[in-house]
């Protein structure tokens, strides 16, 4: 009886110990489990980065091929109205003629000897896109054009700012114009409120219609 009662003890004792190997084992898998799962991730970060830089430079390249294109085009599209002022700009004057470059540095060479603007003014106005002269409503007027592919609320305030500085110059009225192929509806309503003719694909929006509306 004893020996039985030995015995049983015994095969408990290894029984007990089976499934204490049994839960080390247990715990060695569960940590390498753990271990390839932290590797997954690891990888998995290191591919989503990857992936994730590549997307940034091909959106940054992207980025500069589109604004690259909207340069060029904007400068074709300057080349068109200076070579058919009469045709693109026939709504707002008659007789339109491009106001050439050295037309203008006489014209604001000798605004500046007199004070209506600065050098920084002068520089300024040389770099609008387009002045266009013409007649409106009887009497000379000028019209200071700011071409872009879209047009965006930057092309607008540059066209106020620049017929500002050009109003300065000249004792005529001076109209700001933006011109383009495309241009948002809240970026087309902003330059009307603002006083501002917008061209667009052939088509003349008076910013006095805006007036007379409101």
């Amino acid at each position: 009886m004893l020996a039985e009662l030995s015995q049983q003890v015994q095969e408990n004792s290894r029984q007990i110990a089976a499934l204490i190997e049994q839960g080390r084992e247990h715990d060695r898998r569960l940590a390498e489990l753990a271990e390839q799962g932290r590797e997954f991730d690891r990888r998995l970060r290191e591919i989503t980065e990857h992936f994730q830089r590549q997307f940034e430079l091909v959106h940054e390249q992207l980025q500069w091929l589109r604004d690259r294109f909207g340069t060029m085009y904007g400068q074709m599209m300057e080349i068109r109205y200076r070579q058919n002022p009469y045709g693109y700009f026939s709504e707002i004057v008659r007789r339109a003629k491009w106001v050439t470059g050295g037309e203008l540095d006489d014209l604001l060479s000798e605004a500046l000897s007199k004070g209506l603007i600065n050098e920084d003014e002068q520089k300024e106005l040389m770099r609008a896109n387009l002045i266009v002269r013409g007649v409106r409503e009887g009497q000379i007027a000028w019209l200071v054009v700011e071409v872009s592919g879209t047009v965006d609320t930057e092309d607008v305030d540059r066209a106020i700012r620049r017929s500002q500085l050009l109003a300065r110059c000249v004792s005529e009225p001076v109209l700001a114009v933006v011109a383009g192929e495309f241009c948002p509806e809240e970026v087309l309503r902003y330059a009307l409120r603002s006083g501002v003719w917008v061209l667009l694909d052939g088509s003349t929006f008076s910013p006095q219609r805006i007036s007379r509306q409101n």
